[in-house]
This record gives structure tokens, sequence and C-alpha cells, in this order.
């Protein structure tokens, strides 16, 4: 592959930078070659600005070997490289809009829970401490019934130990009583998962999603739906569940530091200023999607 400037590489081969590569001994790869992929990729709009970018950015390290191997003379994609990427769009902050759609969720959960086709139990607990503790899905899927310390209401989060020990939750009343209720149907001993899995496997981020909270989603905006109810707002992840839970103690009047960091040594996930401000704006009635407007 030299400097010169060969044919130009068709759009429609260009369906991948592996496919930008292919043609490397008929095609120098330049930076025209690397912005018509990029703008044939947005044509086709069959991939989000962000996937776009970590393809060439998937490219631009291809590239980078090849220039250690003297296969090319220089990496196109260095040049300007802000310039080869796109912006993506802005995502809307997402969280649960009201009562109402925490209550869904929890009904849909325990609705789930006593299915008689269920595989799985422990929907309506563990989506409870998402909501109400604002725990990660990597915590819940380690936590063990030894965690769980109900006389002295705090949850040990046991993914998140660091020198200073294990990282605690204090548990709000309405998830003591639901976790009272799941710790005394639990069968396991103490060192056995809280949140297992239908076999007693830990449930992982990929589990959590896609076997406990995807159909327990789907069944709330079914709830929602029968009892004329606004639908849940579209991407609902458990991470987003951390912003619902940021806002249900703000609603509460508790400290914003509380908020940022309730029990763990960890950075703050949301600037001070700006937790004073949704505290503010929800003390004089606003809702939690008009006070996340604009903010992070």
């Amino acid at each position: 592959m030299g400097a010169q400037h060969g044919p130009r590489l068709p759009v429609a081969a260009a369906q991948s930078p592996v496919a930008v590569l292919r043609r490397a001994s008929a095609v120098a790869v330049t930076i025209v070659e690397v912005d018509r992929y990029r703008r044939g990729k947005v044509d086709e709009a069959s991939l989000s600005a962000e996937s776009i970018n970590k393809t060439i950015t998937r490219l631009w390290q291809i590239l980078e070997v090849a220039v250690e191997y003297d296969l090319v003379a220089r990496n196109p994609v260095r040049m300007n490289p802000r310039k080869r990427k796109l912006k993506p769009a802005k995502q809307r902050p997402v969280h649960l809009e009201g009562v109402d759609q925490i209550v869904a969720l929890l009904d849909a959960a325990r609705e789930l829970d006593l299915a008689a086709k269920s595989r799985t139990a422990g929907r309506y607990a563990l989506i409870g401490t998402l909501v109400f503790a604002g725990t990660r899905d990597a915590e819940v899927g380690h936590a063990l019934v030894r965690d769980l310390d109900l006389a002295r209401q705090p949850l040990r989060g046991r993914a998140l130990q660091t020198a200073a020990g294990l990282g605690t939750v204090a548990l709000l009343p309405v998830l003591h009583d639901i976790l009272a209720e799941h710790k005394a149907s639990h069968s396991g001993g103490l060192d056995d998962l809280l949140f297992p899995t239908a076999r007693g496997g830990r449930r992982d981020e990929d589990n959590i999603n896609k076997r406990v909270l995807k159909p327990v989603l789907e069944r709330a905006d079914e709830l929602l739906a029968d009892r004329s109810q606004h639908p849940l707002p579209r991407g609902v992840t458990p991470h987003k569940l951390r912003h619902t839970f940021a806002s249900i103690l703000i609603a509460l009047g508790r400290d914003p530091r509380h908020v940022m960091d309730p029990t763990r040594a960890h950075r703050p996930e949301v600037h001070p200023a700006r937790l004073r401000a949704r505290h503010a704006l929800l003390r004089a009635g606003k809702r939690p999607s008009e006070v996340s407007r604009g903010g992070p």
C-alpha cells in the first residue's frame, strides 16, 4: 500500500472497516476513503452514530498496527480524528416518571413470580432492590444471604469490596418489607446467593437484563395500559433504575450527598450543585422528568 491514490472504494463495498482494507492492494486507504465510508454508513441509516464511531475506532486500531509493520506510511484516521467521528445524539435522561410506574413495575414482577409457568423467582425482591437501594446489577448478582441484615437494616455490596471493607446500603422501609418477605421464603443458607437463578447460579448483568428486567418491563407496560396510565420510558436498564432511586431520595428530602454516595466510597455520579438544584425543584412540586431536563 502506498501513498498513491487508486480508484475510489464503492460505498456498497465498505460494509465494515475490514471491507475498507480488503482492497488494500488496489486502493490506498486515505482520508477520503474513511470519510466516504462514514458518509455511506450514515446514508444506510443502519447504525447509530455511536456504533459508526466504534467501527472507525477499530479501523484506526488496525491501521496503527499496519503503520508499525511499515505496511502503510501513515494512519489517515489520525489526521483530525474529531472530524472523522460523528456527534452522537444526546440521549434523554431515563428514569421512572412517578409512583404509578414504580407500582406497575413491582406489580409486574410479583405477578411473574407467581405465574404457574415461571421458571425463576425473586424478581419482585430483585427489582425492588434496584429501585429502592440504587444498587448496581453486579452488586445484586453477588449478594449473599448473610449480606442482608434486617435487624440493623443494611445491605452490604459484596461486589464493591475495597480496602475500607464492604460498602453498605441503608434500607428504606418499603425495601425492608420487600426483602424481609424474600428472605423468609429463601431456602438457602447464609453463604448462598440472595438472588440466584432458577438453577442456583449467580445472576450476571446479562441475566438480570434479559431474564428479569425485560419481561417485567413488558408486563408493566401492559398493566399501565390496562390502568389508562402513561407507559414506561424507553431504555430502562438496571443503571437507569439507579437514577430513579436518586430521584426518590431527593423527593423524600434526603441530603443530596447521600444521593451521590449513600454509603459507598465511589466518586459522585452527579455534580453536587446539580443535585441541590434537583432537590429544590422537586420540593417545588416538579416531576422528575422536568427536574432532569438539561441536567445530568
